[in-house]
This record gives structure tokens, C-alpha cells and sequence, in this order.
């Protein structure tokens, strides 16, 4: 595995490919990666962390676009820059004082998730300082790992029937909101197990739970409103809420979910609870 600090990174992004940019990219600045080292492939980048080869490539992607790295077609993945070369200190004046680096001028929106990730990063110290760390519990989702699923033959499989539906022209890549096939599937399954009147057109597909509450929150919130969270939830949501400039409302929960009110908020996110139950067929 790479010297590369990804639970760490984890933990501060909560999402998994900005995690595993931020982790390679400082492995990289710091020179725990050398250029011209070698990365693992995708796959077997996946396999060692626990990750979809989706996340891999895509934090991949994202650091060849910022020049951290260099990949040719059939030679593999490479930090950027000729192997024994020290990636220049670009904060360093030629007279070998420490020069201040300028400030990015920063959107609304990007004042607004700095100062959201300044607090938790000083919340979190002062939990650490007042020796409250050790009590506290991760909630952080973790895989079933291999011993429990067949990971490889997954793989396999899926990647076989995406390359069919990609040839055949059925895998709705040039439709935004996902394949048609899927969406429909899952509009017959929502009226079937749910009564939810809808149809495919209703549907879209995102990338993540998180993709997915991050699109909702930017157009239905903005500047000011409300939004009502379930306490205790899931913070992924808190940060959605707060990027898109509104203000979080707390909504207490109970073992039988959420606690209605007559709360003053333009949105409320209520997730799914263990205690839906199908009915017999």
C-alpha cells in the first residue's frame, strides 16, 4: 500500500475520492511521493483500500488535471516530473525567506465551505484537547469487506455488463439524468413496493447518496432559507445545508424517526428508517 494518509483525509472530507486526492497530493508535496514513482493500477488501487475502481479513477483524474501526475496508455501511472528531481518549493523567494502565499480571491459559496471546514477542524481540536476523542463514536460507513462478499467476481460481472450495455447503446450515456433501463426499473419497483406514483422521467441517477443531496440542496435552498435536519443525522447533509448558504434547523428524533413540528424551513431531509416494511405479497 502507498505511505499516504487516507483515513486521516477520511475523516476531515468524508467523501471518498476528495479524500484520496487530498491524501496522494500531500504524499506528493511533502515528497513521501518521489516523481517518477510508479502508482498502483486502479484495480488494484481499489482492492487495497476498499474503494470502487469509480472513486480511484476519478481522484486519479483529478490530480493528472492538476499536474501531480502523469499516466500513458498501456504504461501505467506516474507522479509527474523525471525521477531524482525535487519538486520545487513554489512559496520559497530566491533569498530563502518564506514568502506568505496569496490569498484566493473566493466566491460566496467558497468562503462558506472554507469557514464550514475551519470550524469543524477547531471543534475537533478542542474535543481532542479536552480529552473527549476517546469516548467519541465513529460513525463512519464501512465496507463488509471480502470476507464477507465476493468483491472480485462483482467486479467482474458488472464491468462485463456495462461493456455490453455500452456497445449495444443501451447505457443512457448520452442522457444526463442515467439510463432509461435503470430509471425505469426503478420507477416499476417505487409503485410496486412503495405506492409512489411516478415514471422514468421523474428518475435521475447521481454518482452518490451525497451527489444526490448536494444537487437537491443547491436548487431548492439558497442564501438565508431553512432547512430541517434530523438530530441525530447524517452530517453529510449538515454540509450540503450550510454550502448552499442556508441555515440548519434541528429536527429531534425518536425511535419511530423524526419528530414533526411546525417548523419555519423551506426544506426537510428525512432518511429512510429500518422501520418500512413490505408488504406481503
Amino acid at each position: 500500500m502507498l505511505p499516504i494518509d487516507y483515513s486521516g483525509q477520511l475523516a476531515r472530507f468524508g467523501i471518498k475520492h476528495v479524500a484520496l486526492y487530498e491524501a496522494i497530493r500531500e504524499a506528493i508535496a511533502d515528497g513521501t511521493l518521489a516523481p517518477g514513482e510508479r502508482l498502483p493500477s486502479t484495480r488494484t488501487f481499489a482492492a487495497e483500500y476498499g474503494l470502487s475502481r469509480g472513486s480511484v479513477s476519478l481522484a486519479y483524474d483529478m490530480l493528472a488535471s492538476g499536474g501531480y501526475l502523469r499516466a500513458g496508455i498501456g504504461q501505467g501511472t506516474f507522479v509527474a516530473g523525471s525521477p531524482g528531481t525535487k519538486r520545487p518549493d513554489n512559496n520559497r523567494c530566491e533569498d530563502g525567506d518564506r514568502a506568505a502565499p496569496a490569498a484566493p480571491r473566493l466566491s460566496s459559496w467558497g468562503k462558506r465551505i472554507a469557514a464550514m471546514y475551519e470550524e469543524e477542524r477547531l471543534t475537533e481540536r478542542g474535543a481532542n484537547e479536552a480529552g473527549s476523542a476517546d469516548i467519541r463514536v465513529s460513525f463512519v460507513p464501512q465496507g463488509i469487506g471480502s470476507r464477507w462478499f465476493p468483491w472480485a467476481e462483482w467486479r467482474a460481472v458488472t464491468a462485463a455488463r456495462w461493456k455490453k450495455l455500452g456497445a449495444s447503446g443501451e447505457d443512457g450515456s448520452s442522457d444526463p439524468a442515467g439510463s432509461m433501463g435503470l430509471r425505469r426499473s426503478i420507477a416499476d419497483r417505487l409503485r410496486r413496493e412503495r405506492g409512489i406514483t411516478c415514471d422514468p422521467g421523474d428518475i435521475v441517477l447521481t454518482s452518490g447518496s451525497m451527489q444526490a443531496i448536494a444537487l437537491v440542496s443547491q436548487i431548492l435552498l439558497e442564501e438565508g432559507t431553512n432547512a430541517v435536519v434530523e438530530n441525530p443525522g447524517y452530517s453529510g447533509i449538515r454540509r450540503a445545508v450550510r454550502m448552499s448558504g442556508a441555515r440548519c434547523v434541528e429536527g429531534n428524533v425518536d425511535e419511530c424517526g423524526i419528530v414533526p413540528e411546525d417548523w419555519d424551513a423551506d426544506l426537510l431531509f428525512v432518511t429512510r428508517r429500518g422501520s418500512f416494511r413490505r408488504a406481503p405479497s
